[in-house]
């Protein structure tokens, strides 16, 4: 018979490595919230942005089937004509319009709730533009031949993204530092 005992194998984790895997989970944690709070307000500026461009590229397919149309003894009539947006500095929406002179709101865009249209360039004085394509495909904004919309965090107006919209209509995004 041995003198000593022989050492049982013992399945599970001791007290120590249950509290370190705690420890270093609730690290993990305070870092992922942290950072998806920082996060929050330049992912919702980059998505106003994006969509942005989304409606404007909307208004000029409205534009461009826009079409006329004769009845027997009528004068030609056009359907549809002039969309553009409507928008406005620090403003919580812009509009969907059709007809520039006479414009008519065919539907509100809510931005989101942590975004402002901090600035449209160029200035008119006003703080709003109209931003508009007719049925031929030319581009006009606020009667200059481009311009740019800047959105940026409501709590931070350092996050910002700039819209620049060229003389041929097409929009793109990029960062305004």
């Amino acid at each position: 018979m041995p003198f000593y005992k022989k050492r049982q194998k013992k399945e599970g984790f001791t007290l120590i490595e249950l509290m370190v895997v705690l420890v270093i989970t609730m690290v993990l944690v305070i870092l992922v919230i942290a950072g998806y709070s920082e996060g929050r307000p330049r992912l919702a500026v980059e998505r106003t942005a994006e969509g942005f461009i989304s409606d404007l590229y909307r208004a000029r397919n409205k534009a461009q089937a826009a079409t006329f149309y004769e009845k027997e003894g009528e004068p030609e009539t056009l359907i549809g004509g002039e969309y553009g947006i409507y928008i406005e500095e620090g403003a919580d929406s812009y509009f969907l319009f059709v007809d520039k002179d006479n414009p008519q709101h065919i539907e509100e865009i809510k931005i989101e709730r942590f975004v402002q249209i901090l600035e449209i360039e160029p200035r008119d004085g006003s703080g709003a533009a109209k931003i508009f394509y007719d049925e031929d495909g030319n581009f006009s904004f606020q009667n200059e031949d481009s311009g740019a919309i800047i959105f940026a965090a409501k709590d931070d107006d350092t996050i910002r993204r700039k819209v620049d919209i060229n003389s041929a209509g097409i929009a793109q995004t990029s960062y305004d530092l």
